[in-house]
């Protein structure tokens, strides 16, 4: 992969340089592992709970420790996607034509693929379901909402940098109170479960306060922040326990609290928590910049509706199979497959990127750079 396509690429989730005309700064490899442990935190998320389904307080009466793996496992990669958005934030969203274009072309050009690969191995799909796929954003709810993101950022960015802190705090105590007692206790549609571009808008606005503010918090030391976000995986697990037993699912049920849900202040402050962490962790590597760069595939492809169902029925397969130790060898063994083909796969869309881009990037490069010797004059 060459430096343009990779800076090119990571214009969708590398918000930091979606003017590509600008010099390229140095990649931070601390945030670039960061957003591969991410990814591989929602490849869990996808085998565990939306695979196999919720563990039910029937298991925990005939496994008890099953019970606690799964919703450990669950818990402990549910701030993958605060992730992503709180890096976004860190970095600040400049949001370009090309940006957008590219994060399109991602999802069209892997759902396209997913449908001719699987007619050519001759596996029946609905048309409707390949038809739809092919649809801007491809039906993916993080699409979606990263665009509406995406769209939004000069807006957030203005504001930025028109409040002093305080004004910028009292903002983020408003939109977090919101969100953890409409949004957690009480899952209102504006916030869905963190489902949604409202709770996006949030994170970004907190990352971005974290970056030009430097709060305390951010100062703590990493042995802390790791501590704070196992604290916060177990208060989570805690509160799933309790959701589960027939003692205590009434009164969780009456409080409305959710708990498989990404605006849950204990899943926020993991999410922060190891971000710091990560944050902390200065280091340069350019196997894992690379790598990164590809990361968004291992979402779109996994998630494709069609692609999907094979992965379901792998996951299960795999539980259904094995036990103890085994069960987590062997399906840690297939997530990581599943990553790694992703990440070769991606190589064929740059290489079609760069194609496309020969043929009608230019016309979206060409007012930039008019607009640079604009400015110059």
């Amino acid at each position: 992969m060459n430096a343009p396509d990779s800076m090119i690429y990571r214009a969708t989730l590398y918000p930091y340089t979606m003017t590509s005309p600008s010099p390229k700064p140095p990649r931070e490899s601390n945030f670039e592992l960061l957003r591969l442990v991410a990814m591989a935190m929602v490849l869990i998320l996808h085998a565990d709970f939306l695979s196999l389904g919720e563990p039910s307080h029937a298991l925990f009466s005939r496994d008890a420790l099953a019970f606690s793996g799964r919703a450990f496992w669950e818990f402990l990669a549910l701030p993958a996607v605060n992730l992503f958005v709180l890096i976004s934030g860190w970095f600040g969203i400049r949001p370009s034509w090309r940006g957008a274009l590219n994060l399109l072309f991602t999802v069209f050009f892997f759902n396209l693929l997913a449908g001719v690969v699987l007619t050519v191995c001759g596996e029946s799909f609905e048309t409707g379901d390949f038809l739809k796929s092919l649809y801007p954003c491809g039906g993916l709810w993080f699409i979606q909402s990263y665009l509406l993101l995406f769209i939004l950022s000069p807006v957030l960015n203005a504001f930025i940098a028109s409040a002093d802190r305080s004004t910028m705090e009292r903002l983020l105590l408003a939109f977090f109170a919101s969100a953890f007692l409409l949004g957690w206790m009480r899952n209102t549609t504006d916030f869905s479960d963190g489902y949604s571009v409202v709770w996006f808008m949030a994170l970004y606005l907190f990352a971005r306060y974290m970056r030009l503010h430097r709060p305390a918090f951010t100062c703590l030391p990493r042995p802390v922040c790791l501590g704070a976000f196992l604290v916060c995986t177990l208060l989570n697990c805690g509160l799933f326990f309790l959701s589960k037993h027939p003692s205590t699912a009434g009164a969780m049920k009456a409080s409305g609290i959710q708990t498989v849900v990404y605006e849950s202040p204990f899943t926020f402050l993991a999410a922060v928590s190891l971000f710091l962490w990560f944050e902390k962790c200065h280091f340069t590597s350019r196997i894992v910049n690379l790598l990164a760069a590809s990361s968004l595939s291992i979402y779109v492809i996994h998630k494709n509706p069609l692609v999907f169902p094979y992965f379901k029925d792998t996951c299960l397969q795999i539980f259904g199979d094995f036990d103890g130790v085994a069960v987590l060898a062997v399906m840690a063994g297939f997530l990581l497959a599943v990553m790694a083909g992703s990440l070769l796969l991606d190589q064929l869309r740059l290489w079609a990127w760069k194609g496309l881009e020969k043929g009608v990037g230019a016309r979206f490069a060409l007012p930039q750079k008019d607009e640079r010797s604009k400015k110059k004059s």
